[in-house]
């Protein structure tokens, strides 16, 4: 498996869900239609994240357990936007059309891509356990939302000495992922010496810190 195996299922979710919004826009948006298209979208969310945590974790060739619970958060968290969106259909329902169209659909399988980046920067920290980094392309942290194009390009420099660079994608950027590409460009993540209370060396927490020095949260 690789990130183009991600992309080929991503783009797979995508449309999917647009032709679900298709199908909902040539109906008469029934409680029954919009049931469905609900759980349509839910079970493409639900299924899809699971499989991109599998390929990430493959692809980073991860030690353990496969962390599903990254899939799960994701699901929970799209699913309370999932309902909002519902509730705004179901008000919309007398024009016959989704709000925002199939594009505002396409948006929840575009989502999907930040599963695969938090999954494959566990899998290259598994070893050591790394913290999870600031945000994630596609995880509607930046004006872009889910339009992100952008990736995180990790590099190991020892075992205790990693790097993180925001790397901008083959698209035009929002002012957020311009900056992050500046500031993220990397974020040296080092696990800290600190001495005990027998006076041994051992190693402590990871710290971040951005180009300019900053930490980072």
């Amino acid at each position: 498996m690789s990130r183009s195996d991600a992309k080929a299922v991503i783009d797979a979710a995508v449309m999917f869900i647009s032709a679900a919004a298709d199908r909902l826009n040539a109906s008469k948006f029934s409680d029954t239609a919009i049931t469905r298209f609900r759980g349509t979208i839910a079970g493409q969310l639900r299924s899809v994240s699971r499989r991109l945590v599998e390929i990430a974790w493959a692809d980073g060739n991860g030690q353990g357990d496969v962390p599903y619970i990254i899939a799960t958060d994701y699901f929970n968290e799209q699913a309370g936007f999932l309902g909002d969106f519902v509730i705004a259909i179901s008000e919309n329902r007398g024009n016959r059309k989704i709000p925002g169209g199939a594009f505002r659909a396409a948006m929840y399988g575009e989502s999907l891509g930040q599963c695969y980046q938090k999954a494959y920067f566990k899998a290259r920290g598994s070893r050591v356990g790394l913290p999870d980094l600031p945000a994630y392309p596609r995880d509607g942290s930046t004006v872009c939302l889910t339009n992100c194009r952008c990736t995180w390009v990790v590099k190991k420099v020892s075992q205790s000495a990693f790097t993180a660079t925001w790397k901008l994608g083959a698209a035009e950027h929002c002012p957020d992922c311009i900056t992050r590409g500046r500031v993220w460009n990397p974020i040296s993540i080092v696990r800290v010496m600190t001495v005990n209370d027998a006076g041994d060396k051992e190693l402590g927490e990871w710290q971040m810190t951005d180009a300019t020095g900053a930490a980072v949260n």
